[in-house]
């Protein structure tokens, strides 16, 4: 799912409509990673005012993206991100983490079907059966690994993202695959 090219047509749009059009089909392709994002950092409640704000400030600042990569674009959408996250707290002076329904996470996996090649349907029991085994015994290494297999954060951005060091988050990450692979194997 490629996403500079839409960004630089958007940036070079002529006229309103051509605009909306190229603005729609970016947010149909950052809106679900951005909403998985979000999920764990602001109250449940807070979520989808949270995504709205992120998205906002995002199609604000579209024209001054200078970046050229995917990489550059995404790192950009998420400090984004991480910024409306910090300002939600400063308002409502919430906990960092919220547990929230890993029927919310399926929602999420069935939303990145579209356009992309959906899982097997073993696959996805397996799946199903891995995130319920943790979410019912930890569900923070729920929440992390998805981030990191599913997502794709690496290390370093996790680490940023929950003030840790690298070295913490990795073996945070080591730990919680090692609890799943047990609890699998049980």
């Amino acid at each position: 799912m490629e996403i500079a090219p839409d960004v630089n047509a958007y940036q070079h749009a002529e006229g309103l409509k051509s605009r909306d059009i190229m603005a729609q089909a970016i947010y149909f392709k950052i809106e679900p990673s951005l909403r998985l994002f979000i999920l764990d950092k602001v109250p449940h409640s807070e979520t989808d005012d949270t995504i709205q704000e992120v998205l906002v400030a995002i199609f604000r600042n579209l024209d001054n993206f200078k970046g050229k990569t995917e990489k550059e674009f995404w790192k950009w959408c998420y400090q984004i991100a991480r910024n409306k996250i910090s300002d939600t707290h400063r308002k409502k002076k919430a906990s960092r983490l919220e547990p929230f329904p890993v029927e919310d996470l399926w929602l999420l996996v069935e939303m990145s079907d579209v356009g992309w090649n959906p899982i097997s349907p073993q696959d996805r029991l397996d799946l199903e059966h891995a995130m319920n085994l943790l979410s019912k015994s930890k569900p923070e290494c729920c929440i992390s690994l998805w981030k990191h297999w599913v997502i794709g954060l690496d290390f370093s951005e996790m680490a940023i993202e929950l003030d840790l060091e690298y070295d913490a988050m990795r073996r945070r990450i080591e730990r919680c695959l090692t609890l799943a692979r047990k609890l699998i194997a049980a």
